[in-house]
């Protein structure tokens, strides 16, 4: 125990000084008390400590104490809570005997230890209602949630119960050689294999346009029926379009058949792949996959314009061509005529040597297409800099390139990437790009930046800027054929690539909203996922407001169900969870009365019936065991679930743990000092008063 201040010992010298001389006024300067020279004394020391301690006190003083701490151990039990545990042969018992054996497990638990209690599917949720209704099983994200929430406390063990599926995220092994605490995990379902067919997987265009023929493409599988001959069968809107048979040829075959459907009118159109099901096949929800494309009537005209030919036009086009009309041309031969353009890439142009009046043309008569500029080795920077003034590059005489590698910025914000990508574009080559410096203004956004020679700089490798007349796009780096590659090369795709170059040119395709009332919403969600409206509302000076009611109607295409929803009002916008829906398309609108103005909104989007917990039904017991091996625990069947109790009871490895810690109180919340201050002004008012004084 300790007495800490703030400041030097040596205050406390004129602390003692201010109470010898407060008291010594008050008792031996004052010739009108009539007192011994005892009680003088006693007085001087009550007067003397009081002041002295109340002087103390303004300098802030603390108490530190070490204490001790005992932590109990932390049972964390978590359950399986998707539609694959229910939709097991077991599924009557799970929904009516087996939350009866769960609670009676978590109460021994709960007798023995601290317990917390977690279900996990679709996302974590601490004591979350079991229902078995979430469409996707993710362990990797429990264990990483675990990890973080209980860094550093005393877990003496996780139970894992579960039937093994996983269908979404990263493999759970990955995150379970760095886990820190023994997983515990308790099988579930059925690892028996019955035959089975099923629909894998369905590879389509999602946007399709009219008067235009698109493929379809099914994977099935099959399992223990070999020699049996399928029908696949794809419908739209009810009606069979085609028909394919196929043959089984081994016990566990995986196979492939290819559609051709014409899209004779546009909409969004439910499509539905089927394999008709064998006589002895029990579990039928994995027999048809229900998807929809978008079927629109006119593509978007994009400008692919350059100064000479280049590997990037055809990185470019292998984007754009089943989704744009692209119009491919150099400046040397180009005449603009009166095709209206959603896009203009330019690149590197302006350039040098060449007649850059035909691009200042081009932009004035098309002022409301967007630019994307790709700067390479030929781009003339000067000419650049008085096209536009998003982007400045100071001192534009010839300048040496160099190479610049890709850094994604974490805080941008225009649109979205997965993070995954965004990690594997650090991996991609370097660009090609003018060693010079760049200017941008306070609006411009930045999405990567470049890295030279390991130094990470503030100059823009892609950026965004902003007018009222266009978007402009800028890539500071030619050579992004280079990035197609690589992306192939290390992960066997173009995924991230193609999203990433696809998204900013889609940013770009995105005409200023001018919407008093804007809706955001998701295209497509599946079976018992929530639906999640976001609603902003401007007034006339397009200043976001959130004053006024604001009302939805969703209405089911099918059947007609019609649903109301009243948006609840946070900050400067409207928010509804309008809860889940059954399997459809549905349209919405939603209307606002604000002032004598009647504003509305409208969209559609669709509920996918297919499940990601139906596509496999086969228990996997055995990613269960590798889990429990890599971080120290146990491999259990339900059937043994009344023994762990007694197991984690007798593991000498689950105690409590004890810690020290320093505990400052300040001298002025003690309430002993508040009872001695008390008592001092109190003996010395009694002895003053008892002998006739004040």
């Amino acid at each position: 125990m300790d007495i800490i201040t703030g400041i030097t010992w040596w205050m406390i010298i004129p602390v003692i000084l201010t109470g010898i001389v407060y008291a010594a006024i008050l008792y031996y300067k004052n010739s009108q008390l009539q007192l011994s020279s005892f009680l003088k004394w006693t007085l001087f020391a009550f007067r003397f400590t009081l002041v002295s301690l109340i002087a103390f006190l303004l300098l802030s003083p603390h108490l530190m104490q070490t204490k001790k701490v005992v932590e109990q151990p932390v049972i964390i039990i978590a359950q399986d809570n998707s539609a694959s545990v229910a939709l097991s042969k077991d599924s009557l018992y799970f929904k009516n005997e087996y939350p009866a054996v769960l609670q009676q497990f978590k109460d021994e638990i709960a007798g023995e230890f601290r317990m917390d209690f977690y279900t996990f599917g679709q996302q974590v949720n601490k004591s979350g209602t079991l229902d078995f209704n979430d469409q996707r099983t993710d362990i990797s994200e429990l264990l990483q949630s675990i990890s973080n929430s209980y860094y550093n406390r005393n877990v003496g063990a996780v139970v894992l119960i579960s039937d093994g599926i996983v269908n979404t995220g990263i493999q759970p092994e990955l995150v379970a050689t760095e886990f820190p605490f023994p997983v515990y995990s308790v099988a579930l379902g059925d690892t028996t294999s019955y035959p089975d067919l099923s629909i894998v997987d369905v590879r389509y265009n999602q946007m399709i346009f009219n008067q235009t023929d698109f493929p379809v493409e099914i994977s099935f599988k099959g399992v223990n029926a070999p020699g049996t001959q399928v029908k696949i069968e794809l419908y739209m809107e009810d009606k069979l379009i085609g028909t394919e048979l196929k043959k089984i040829e081994t016990r566990s075959y995986t196979g492939t058949c290819s559609f051709v459907v014409s899209a004779s009118e546009s909409g969004k159109k439910r499509l539905t792949a089927k394999i008709i099901p064998l006589e002895a096949e029990s579990q039928l929800l994995n027999n048809s996959r229900v998807f929809y494309v978008d079927i629109v009537n006119e593509k978007q005209k994009v400008l692919l314009l350059s100064l000479s030919p280049h590997p990037d036009l055809g990185a470019f086009q292998s984007i754009f061509e089943d989704y744009f009309d692209v119009t491919t041309a150099y400046i040397r031969t180009f005449s603009p005529d009166d095709t209206d353009y959603s896009l203009i890439i330019l690149h590197q142009l302006p350039g040098k040597g060449v007649d850059n009046q035909t691009i200042q043309k081009l932009l004035q008569s098309q002022s409301n297409a967007s630019v994307l500029v790709v700067v390479g080795p030929q781009t003339d920077l000067a000419v650049f800099n008085s096209l536009q003034s998003g982007l400045q590059f100071v001192g534009t005489a010839d300048q040496p390139m160099i190479e610049a590698y890709p850094v994604p910025v974490k805080e941008f914000a225009l649109f979205s990437v997965e993070s995954y990508m965004w990690d594997r574009l650090r991996g991609f080559p370097a660009l090609t790009a003018p060693l010079v410096e760049m200017r941008t203004p306070v609006s411009f956004q930045s999405a990567v930046l470049q890295k030279v020679k390991s130094v990470e700089t503030y100059f823009p490798l892609i950026g965004f800027s902003e007018t009222p007349s266009r978007r402009w796009g800028y890539i500071t780096g030619s050579g992004i054929w280079k990035w197609r590659l690589a992306d192939y090369q290390m992960n066997g795709n173009q995924d991230s690539f193609r999203e990433i170059i696809g998204k900013t040119v889609q940013y770009l395709l995105v005409k200023k909203d001018q919407r008093r009332l804007r809706l955001h919403v998701g295209t497509e969600f599946m079976l018992n996922e929530p639906v999640r409206f976001r609603a902003e509302l401007y007034n006339k000076s397009m200043e976001k407001v959130n004053d006024a009611e604001l009302k939805l109607e969703v209405k089911h295409i099918d059947s007609g169900s019609e649903y109301s929803f009243l948006f609840s009002r946070s900050d400067n916008e409207h928010e509804l969870n309008a809860g889940r829906f059954p399997e459809g398309r549905y349209v919405y609108n939603s209307e606002v009365v604000y002032g004598s103005e009647k504003l509305q909104a409208n969209g559609e989007f669709v509920v996918l019936e297919s499940s990601l917990e139906s596509r496999q039904m086969i228990a996997n017991h055995d990613l269960l065991y590798r889990i429990s091996k890599v971080t120290d625990g146990d491999f259990l069947y339900l059937a043994e679930l009344n023994q762990l109790p007694e197991t984690l009871r007798t593991n000498q490895a689950i105690t409590s743990t004890a810690s020290f810690t320093k505990v400052y109180d300040s001298f002025i919340s003690l309430p002993a000092i508040l009872m001695l201050l008390l008592l001092l002004l109190t003996l010395e008012w009694f002895i003053r008063k008892y002998n006739g004084t004040y």
